[in-house]
């Protein structure tokens, strides 16, 4: 539970916002996005300006890191207040650099899955490049039917679900 004033509030929330905004843009350049999620970001505005007693859709062009960096620096500043910001500025901090860590790894893992299941592949290129040089020193290498193995035991401990 966040205990901000509305200023840090304000500012936390709009970074939020607007990171996923930015995450969901990059992934749609790299790759078709999942249809759930295609299907969401046709539907309406996802982040508007209530002030002035007019709603404004506002765009994101700036990159996630650069959001990230600015909330970062709007957090750590001066202006930044807190009803007690010894126990409230790091909390914050480390809630944001949480979630944007989530939302990078979730954007990344859905671009991967569209790409993967619309190559046909049933294993991520990187990783059988990876299994591929680790096998070289190896007296068999791998057969597909144990790479593909290998590569649903990674997806399931990284948490990826491919049906996504």
């Amino acid at each position: 539970m966040l205990h901000l004033a509305l200023v840090c509030r304000c500012t936390f929330e709009q970074a939020l916002a607007s990171v996923v905004i930015a995450h969901l843009a990059k992934a749609e350049q790299q790759a078709a996005l999942p249809e759930r999620i295609a299907h969401a970001q046709r539907q309406r505005a996802k982040l508007i300006s209530i002030g002035g007693g007019q709603v404004v859709e506002r765009t994101v062009t700036e990159a996630p890191e650069e959001l990230l960096k600015a909330a970062f620096a709007d957090l750590e500043s001066e202006r930044a207040q807190f009803y007690d910001p010894k126990t409230e500025r790091p909390e914050t901090l480390q809630q944001m650099a949480v979630f944007e860590w989530a939302m990078k790894t979730a954007s990344e893992q859905a671009v991967l899955a569209t790409t993967v299941a619309a190559s046909g592949l049933t294993i991520d290129p990187a990783l059988a490049r990876k299994l591929r040089r680790e096998q070289r020193h190896c007296r068999r290498p791998a057969s597909e039917a144990q790479l593909a193995e290998v590569h649903v035991e990674h997806m399931t401990a990284t948490g990826v679900d491919e049906r996504a």
